[in-house]
């Protein structure tokens, strides 16, 4: 891991509230999303359950869409702010080790570990051909 990240991380928020829904019978349980600087990845704890993404060097958002994708092989879906269908992170510098994204159309900052009343969720290609075919959005 860069040590920009190292270094940065100790100013930021590491870790919010998500929920965890099972595809099949819809029924959410609250989870922990956080960055686990020791083992270099990103985790989620639900329900006496635990995965985990390593982060590498495809940044923050993208390990949470991987994270996700784990996640739907073992049937749940995580619902937080960087699998909604309207958010997309900061394409500026060294946005792939920020916290931050956009909401689309309203271009509200928000967290990606985190969760909001407004999350739609949507797989990966789902919120990519959102974005991109939004009006106010450049990919």
């Amino acid at each position: 891991i860069c040590e920009w990240n190292k270094i940065n991380m100790n100013n930021k928020k590491e870790q919010g509230k998500v929920y965890i829904e099972d595809i099949k019978t819809k029924k959410k349980v609250e989870g922990l999303l956080f960055i686990d600087m020791d083992k270099e990845s990103v985790t989620v704890k639900f329900d006496h359950q635990e995965y985990r993404e390593p982060f590498h060097e495809i940044g923050y958002f993208k390990t949470i869409r991987k994270l996700d994708q784990q996640l739907n092989k073992k049937g749940y879906q995580l619902i937080c702010n960087a699998t909604s269908l309207d958010v997309w992170p900061y394409r500026v510098g060294l946005a792939k080790y920020t916290l931050l994204a956009r909401r689309i159309p309203t271009m509200e900052t928000v967290n990606i570990f985190e969760s909001a009343s407004w999350n739609r969720y949507a797989t990966e290609d789902k919120q990519m051909k959102f974005i991109i075919n939004h009006p106010e959005t450049s990919v």
